[in-house]
């Protein structure tokens, strides 16, 4: 009885192993794209993130300039 039981394991496992390793090579590809899509999109909020720091850089020399100029011409 125990024999045939684990003659039956062995034939289902061995009936199953290549779909599932097709099953989870689909998975890993899947993995692999969104990943690659998430770095993607990092990427692309990062560069955002810079363009908006360099403006912000700017607006505030410029506001500092203005704010000295009031200065001197006021007082």
């Amino acid at each position: 009885m125990e024999q045939t039981v684990t003659e039956l394991e062995t034939e289902v496992v061995a009936e199953k192993t290549p779909r599932l390793r097709d099953t989870l090579r689909e998975l890993v590809e899947q993995r692999k794209t969104l990943l690659q899509k998430v770095l993607d999109e990092d990427e692309f909020y990062l560069r955002q993130l810079r363009e908006l720091d360099t403006a912000e850089r700017k607006l505030v020399d410029v506001v500092r300039d203005y704010d000295e100029f009031l200065n001197e011409q006021l007082w």
